[in-house]
């Protein structure tokens, strides 16, 4: 017959093995004052999902020894594990391990397996060192020390535990390499994720009745759901998670049925730039614009090195096309020649005194598409020269005939003579209004969200197309976005 505590045991086990909890504290007063800005308890849930355990609290605590052992020993008791991050370096604020020793009633000794991995570090250490601390751990905590690489070094870790207390260091690339230690330690397995987002075109409040009854119907999928106030494409995304993939199906033709046609995107991407090179050749198979400017921009590879290539941006719908071909052309380029990296370009000619929503949305693509910047003041001239001093003596453009003199334009066109020599490219030069929105919007690409307020060209005093102005049910005047203007000879109507 099992004892009480050994019926417990086996209780505890079974959750453990089924669907564990945990519970992460980070520790530190620099946390708390803003100093420093926490990505373990992200990095670590994020991770943690994958094997199924559940984080059901972060809390974050200061360099407080009775602060951190009450909370560590609250989280013991409520939770299959704890993990702890920060406080264990040889400081006078690193009181982790004095904290975790005291609350479950033991004294912290010098471990000689931890003090000889911190010796490879710093040299032979004397006991009375201040960096001994390092190794001054609860007297009935494991420890393991591991080798591990990063950057194609070699170095070792040690990880801590005592009972059911995962005790991390603070330096996120440490929790980074730790964590499949800490896995293997704790026979984690990991769960292959069954979930599915849906994008919805419409707001909470408008699917909410539907919603709320798809929770009911389903009651073995769990439903998370997430406004987005800002996005082009989307204005809620919809996290579903079940036992097996045929329930999410069932949901997702469930909602199809009740929402209005269209309101669930089909194909969205939240990865706008995954596989863009064959994104792009889809595009192209079914539309010959697409067609013959990615040919243009491939062309360009051909005969030019990338070193000397570089997209004019400013953020407007023409050099987002361009810029989107030209990141589909170099993915090609690598993956036909086997190179793992290849330098992509930008120039920006500003005048400092756009738009801050422009400003902005150029800063966010510079870092979706890990471009460099050149960015430079007007006269055009003196930034053009300067650019070509740099290296940079290829320029792909957004320029169309439809803009100013781009009748006199052809697919690549010196510069004139009176201006510092380059080449020019103009890939989509014979595109239409409506051709860059169909490029853009089949594809997903985020764009500046101007044109979603009327904007249907982008100047530094532009004002909203009033061809895109109405009055709603409630009498308020608002304007549609740019990507549904019909008379695509009136983009300009606006721009100064």
């Amino acid at each position: 017959m099992l004892s009480a505590r050994s019926l417990l045991g086996l209780i505890q086990k079974r959750c453990i093995a089924t669907n564990p909890t945990a519970g992460l504290i980070v520790i530190g007063d620099e946390v708390l004052r803003g100093d420093v800005r926490d990505s373990n308890a992200y990095f670590t849930l994020k991770n943690l999902r994958r094997y199924r355990v559940s984080v059901k609290r972060i809390n974050f605590v200061g360099d407080d020894l009775q602060e951190i052992g009450a909370t560590v020993k609250d989280f013991s008791r409520r939770f299959d594990f704890v993990f702890t991050f920060g406080g264990v370096g040889p400081t006078h604020d690193d009181i982790t391990y004095e904290a975790i020793a005291k609350v479950f009633n033991q004294r912290t000794e010098l471990r000689r397996e931890v003090l000889d991995m911190f010796e490879l570090y710093f040299g032979k250490l004397d006991e009375t060192s201040p960096l001994t601390k390092f190794a001054r751990i609860p007297e009935g905590a494991v420890s393991i020390v591991e080798q591990v690489s990063h950057s194609s070094k070699q170095f070792k870790v040690c990880f801590i535990k005592l009972e059911n207390v995962v005790i991390f260091p603070g330096v996120p690339v440490l929790v980074e390499k730790l964590f499949p230690v800490v896995v293997k330690h704790l026979k984690l397995e990991e769960m292959p994720e069954i979930s599915k987002e849906l994008y919805l075109t419409l707001d909470e409040a408008s699917i909410t009745k539907h919603l709320n009854d798809a929770v009911h119907k389903f009651k073995d999928v769990t439903f998370g759901s997430y406004p987005e106030l800002y996005g082009n494409y989307y204005k809620t995304r919809l996290r579903l998670e079940a036992s097996n993939a045929s329930l999410l199906t069932d949901v997702e033709s469930y909602l199809a049925e009740k929402l209005p046609k269209g309101t669930i995107l089909d194909g969205f991407l939240q990865r706008p730039l995954e596989a863009a090179a064959k994104r792009v050749e889809v595009l192209a198979a079914k539309y010959d614009f697409v067609r013959e400017a990615y040919n243009v921009v491939l062309e360009t590879l051909e005969r030019y090195k990338p070193e000397e290539i570089c997209v004019g941006f400013s953020g407007g719908k023409d050099c987002i096309v361009v810029a989107f071909l030209y990141y589909a052309a170099l993915q090609d380029y690598k993956d036909r020649r086997g190179i793992a990296d290849v330098p992509q370009h930008w120039f920006y000619v500003t005048s400092g005194k756009g738009r801050p929503e422009v400003d902005r949305f150029v800063d966010d693509s510079l870092a979706l598409y890990a471009a460099k910047m050149s960015t430079c003041r007007p006269p055009y001239k003196e930034a053009l020269q300067r650019a070509i001093d740099d290296g940079l003596n290829v320029f792909l453009l957004g320029n169309r005939t439809v803009d100013p003199k781009g009748e006199t334009l052809q697919h690549f066109k010196e510069t004139d003579p009176d201006w510092p020599r380059a080449m020019r490219v103009f890939p989509i030069l014979k595109w239409n209004y409506s051709q860059v929105w169909t490029f853009i919007r089949e594809l997903y690409i985020p764009y500046c969200p101007l044109y979603d307020q009327g904007f249907s060209s982008l100047g530094e005093k532009s004002t909203p197309n009033p061809k895109l102005m109405f009055v709603d049910e409630r009498g308020v005047t608002r304007f549609k976005p740019a990507h549904t203007l019909q008379d695509g000879s009136s983009e300009r109507i606006g721009r100064t």
